[in-house]
């Protein structure tokens, strides 16, 4: 029976590679202004059509790149759209959340995927839209592809390989600015709010969600915030108060420490975006979850909020209620015995720490941390925040 298993396994394989067709001889028109994304090779599996994509920053540090939401091929002869269902390793922009990959020098790059519905086998010719109004979409017309010639069915994990973006997003809640983080199984979040207690400042509510596999220090001494002076057309450093410094002028240091347990149990829904399913036919699924906690503890009000989209295997939707391209994508990885990257695993925090005012804390995996510090307050126009963890330094604009 061991034998007419692996027998028949064996045979799905075959049936369902010579299904598939790989092209990585092609041309086309680019439209965006500075030509840095290329297509490689474009892959017709059963169920649905990869477009594999090679980025290269040609700008300065702090350029970013994300993929439009309604992103689609189009066949110009029977005027069809077919959808955009995952973006894997690039971001997907939406009108509600800001998502972007953020690179932090020139010639840095970026591979990533991007899955859409099914082509017809015989069409050799479509285009590819992201925004017909924008310049720096990427558009790409009249891809003509040479079938005389094709190539080996790409593997998407081995193509993104060990270059996986660092994510960064920006939504609102409640009037207020979110800004997120996600890198290697690393998630962030932080809040700044200008307030008057015990003196003015920004105070920094910060998240931090480790799912690394490894345990990480976080470390307030490497925090750095600044400012950019406009009309100096320069950059400034604030001045962050130390644990010590900051306890010094609280009497009642409990107050924001009993905030802090709150705002860790709020945030629980923080990690869903890395919770999935270990089973094949939904390795894939995308989760989108936002968590936020608020409320006043006597005088001292708090607030932290998550944010995160699943980043970590791929960006997506549904189409139909029948069809999840991401799903059926993961099954047919399955087939062909290349999910050993992207298998899921259940991810879940064990271990809450909510300390009041930041301080040192080794972070075991699968440990949350809510904290929060204060920058000294000065009329300004913006402020950057500077998170160094594990020699990896991210950075937020607020």
């Amino acid at each position: 029976m061991h034998n007419m298993k692996i027998l028949a396994t064996t045979i799905f394989c075959a049936f369902y590679i010579s299904l598939c067709a790989q092209y990585n001889i092609m041309t086309y028109n680019p439209t965006n202004l500075n030509s840095s994304m290329k297509i490689v090779q474009i892959d017709f599996v059963p169920t649905s059509t990869l477009v594999y994509l090679k980025y290269t920053n040609k700008l300065v540090d702090g350029a970013w790149a994300n993929i439009g939401e309604d992103t689609y091929l189009y066949d110009r002869l029977s005027r069809k759209k077919y959808k955009m269902l995952n973006s894997y390793n690039l971001p997907i922009n939406s009108g509600g959340v800001n998502r972007f990959a953020r690179f932090d020098r020139t010639g840095d790059e970026l591979y990533c995927c991007l899955e859409f519905e099914k082509i017809p086998d015989e069409l050799n010719q479509f285009d590819m839209i992201e925004n017909l109004n924008s310049a720096t979409a990427f558009n790409f017309n009249e891809i003509k592809i040479d079938k005389g010639k094709t190539n080996k069915l790409l593997n998407i994990g081995d193509w993104i390989g060990d270059n996986q973006c660092i994510e960064y997003g920006k939504y609102m809640d409640k009037g207020t600015l979110v800004n997120y983080c996600k890198h290697n199984g690393l998630s962030i979040s932080l809040v700044v709010n200008a307030i008057k207690e015990y003196g003015t400042y920004f105070q920094i509510n910060l998240n931090i969600q480790n799912f690394t596999g490894k345990d990480i220090l976080f470390n307030p001494l490497a925090i750095k915030s600044t400012t950019t002076k406009v009309n100096k057309n320069k950059i400034e450093d604030l001045v962050i108060l130390s644990y010590n410094d900051y306890m010094n002028k609280v009497k009642r240091s409990q107050t924001w420490s009993m905030i802090g347990v709150s705002l860790s149990q709020g945030l629980a829904t923080y990690g869903a975006g890395y919770s999935s399913s270990s089973t094949t036919n939904s390795g894939s699924t995308v989760t989108n979850s936002y968590g936020s906690i608020h409320g006043n503890v006597g005088n001292t009000y708090g607030s932290v909020y998550g944010g995160t989209s699943s980043y970590s295997t791929s960006y997506g939707r549904s189409v139909t209620n029948s069809y999840n391209g991401a799903a059926a994508y993961a099954a047919q990885q399955n087939a062909q015995n290349n999910m050993s990257k992207y298998s899921q695993q259940q991810y879940e925090i064990k271990k809450r720490i909510a300390d009041g005012y930041a301080q040192t804390n080794t972070l075991f995996n699968q440990t949350e941390y809510s904290t929060y510090f204060n920058v000294k307050y000065e009329k300004i126009q913006n402020i950057q925040i500077y998170i160094t963890i594990n020699g990896q330094t991210y950075v937020f604009y607020n």
